[in-house]
Parts: C-alpha cells; sequence; structure tokens
C-alpha cells in the first residue's frame, strides 16, 4: 500500500527550506535590530569617554588658575606676622575657593570626602551669600553651594616650597585636586580608586604648580610691624 503522507511531508519540507531560504536574503527586520542592539554598548561608551574627557579637561584648566591662586596667596601670608596654622588655612583657603565652581555638588561625593571631618557653617554661608550677590540672585539652592565648596575644599591639597631664604625669594606652589567621575565605567579607565574610605566612585588627581616671589618687606627684620586681621 503506497505511503499517501510520504509527498505531503516533501513538500512542506521544500517550502520550509524556500522560506528559511528568503528570510536569510532579505535585510530588513531582525538584522537591523541585532546591528543596533551589537554596536550600542560601544556608542554609549564613547559618549561617556567624551563626556569624562571634557570634564577633566575643564577640571585641570582649573587647577592650573587655582595654583596660579594659591601662589598668589602664598607670596602674601608666608612672610605675614600670623601663625603658620594660619598662612597654611588661608593659601589653602585660596586654592579651594578658585575650584568650587568646578567641583562636585553630588551628594554621594559630598558624604565620602566629609566623613568624618569637620564642616564649616559659616564659610558656606559666606560663599553662598557671595555667589548670590555676584549672580545676581541665582537659583542654585544654598545647600548645593555648600556641598560644592566643602567638596572643594576637602578635595584640595596644597604644598609650597621656598627656595631660597632671600627677601624676594621664590615660592613654588603645587595644587592636587582629586577629581570624581559620575561614570564608573568611564573611571575604570581614566581613574582610579578614590582615596576616601568607603567611597564607592573613582577618581583621578589632577594637580599643577605655579611659581611666584614673596613679598617679603626689605627692612632689616623682613617684617612690617604690622599684625594681619586673620579673622577676615
Amino acid at each position: 500500500m503506497p505511503n499517501l503522507a510520504l509527498p505531503y511531508v516533501k513538500s512542506r519540507g521544500a517550502a520550509l527550506l524556500r522560506g528559511l531560504n528568503r528570510l536569510h536574503r532579505r535585510q530588513d527586520g531582525a538584522s537591523y535590530a541585532l546591528s543596533v542592539v551589537l554596536i550600542m554598548p560601544i556608542y554609549v561608551l564613547m559618549i561617556g569617554l567624551v563626556i569624562e574627557s571634557s570634564r577633566l579637561l575643564l577640571v585641570q584648566l582649573a587647577v592650573v588658575r587655582a595654583s596660579a591662586a594659591a601662589a598668589r596667596a602664598a607670596s602674601v601670608w608666608l612672610p605675614a606676622e600670623c601663625p603658620a596654622a594660619v598662612k597654611q588655612a588661608k593659601i589653602r583657603q585660596a586654592a579651594a575657593q578658585a575650584l568650587a565652581p568646578f567641583a562636585s555638588g553630588d551628594s554621594e561625593h559630598f558624604a565620602a570626602a566629609t566623613a568624618g571631618r569637620a564642616l564649616d557653617p559659616q564659610a558656606d554661608a559666606e560663599y553662598s551669600a557671595a555667589y548670590q550677590r555676584f549672580t545676581g540672585g541665582s537659583r542654585l539652592a544654598a545647600a548645593y553651594l555648600a556641598r560644592k565648596r566643602e567638596f572643594a575644599w576637602h578635595a584640595t591639597q596644597v604644598t609650597w616650597q621656598v627656595d631660597s631664604t632671600a627677601a624676594d625669594a621664590e615660592v613654588r606652589v603645587e595644587v592636587d585636586f582629586e577629581m570624581p567621575f559620575y561614570l564608573s565605567g568611564i573611571g575604570r579607565f581614566l581613574g582610579g580608586p578614590a582615596s576616601w574610605q568607603g567611597a564607592s566612585f573613582r577618581t583621578r588627581h589632577v594637580t599643577h604648580a605655579a611659581s611666584l616671589s614673596l613679598d617679603t618687606p626689605l627692612s632689616k627684620n623682613r617684617t612690617l610691624g604690622i599684625r594681619y586681621d586673620t579673622a577676615h
């Protein structure tokens, strides 16, 4: 007795092969979706790299400006008749204030940088008030400005070295700013682990040095005989 199902199976198999062949030759549908899925991670990574690289360049320029501000402060405060701690604070303040506009205002970055460290609410309020006056009434919240100022203060380290003992000696001031990355994936390429304990984000140390002559009085004792008001 002939098998009547065999021709039917053969025709169905041939139709299936023809359908698969047509699907293979077509260039629309799933083939484009697959290309987009494959390229999207690389595209996102490139966009993130451009953004973080631009931020890094901007911070580098800001550190150059901050080192110049710290060198100007050092040229005045190092010869001043005041305690060494006051001189150090004034020079560091000059650098931190210059970097505050470029510092992170993110709550996570702020919490990691200031953990276990003393804050200065009075300085934060004065900075916010000065910013509001300068901008004519900015919409930025005082708390956000305070986070930026505090982060800049705790992320900025300043060191200096006087090259000689002459009255017009040259002082070299180096500013180191720890810049956090917002995109952790990019931070793995451009930065390293943060120096603050418990921080989950990556950072990069940006440094620059500037030199300037000291404004030391040319008197016998190299002092002006004037006590500085170190409270302002």
